[in-house]
């Protein structure tokens, strides 16, 4: 049996348009597999999101400096490693764009409508260690929107051998009883 642990964030709700920001978090992992999750709504234009990076932390300042998160620059020029989704029957908005990079070539730009994207990727962490989680951010627009970046934890239970990523309907079912 699995449970899914979620940690928000960063939660923006209806803001104001901003140039690229920086955000940093420190996250300490609780299971051996985690998401990290993107929800986006941006209705009047789009959110750009660039740079994403997960790396080990400990607070000795000896830190592994290898990203976690594959293609975490987007310079690939497509979703590669990524999953993409909307809890709804439409195709989802969000791809790599090069109309909007922080740094590099190209950039995440979604412009979803209700009820949003979700954008996310698995990836393998160590229990008890921390995690330096960052990236950049960009509104574009004005309300109607809203960005919700949360940290998904598989944790297994005693009772179990075999260790099962978290599959993508769990999470639709998540965020769409999260947003609606």
């Amino acid at each position: 049996m699995n449970n899914n642990f979620t940690t928000l964030l960063l939660s923006l709700v209806n803001a104001s348009s901003f140039n690229y920001t920086y955000y940093r978090y420190i996250y300490r992992a609780i299971s051996n597999i985690t998401t990290l999750t993107f929800a986006f709504r941006q209705d009047p234009s789009f959110w750009c999101l660039d740079d994403i990076s997960v790396i080990q932390y400990n607070t000795s300042n000896i830190r592994n400096t290898s990203n976690l998160i594959g293609n975490g620059d987007f310079e690939k020029g497509a979703l590669v490693n990524y999953s993409l989704c909307t809890p709804s029957d439409r195709n989802p908005t969000g791809s790599v764009y090069s109309g909007c990079a922080h740094a590099g070539n190209y950039s995440y730009y979604d412009g979803s409508y209700a009820p949003g994207d979700y954008l996310s990727q698995t990836f393998a962490t160590i229990p008890q260690q921390q995690y330096q989680i960052s990236f950049w951010l960009q509104n574009m627009g004005s309300a109607p929107n809203f960005i919700n970046v949360t940290v998904i934890a598989n944790v297994m239970s005693s009772q179990s051998t075999t260790t099962q990523q978290p599959r993508i309907s769990s999470e639709k079912t998540f965020w769409k009883a999260f947003f609606n």
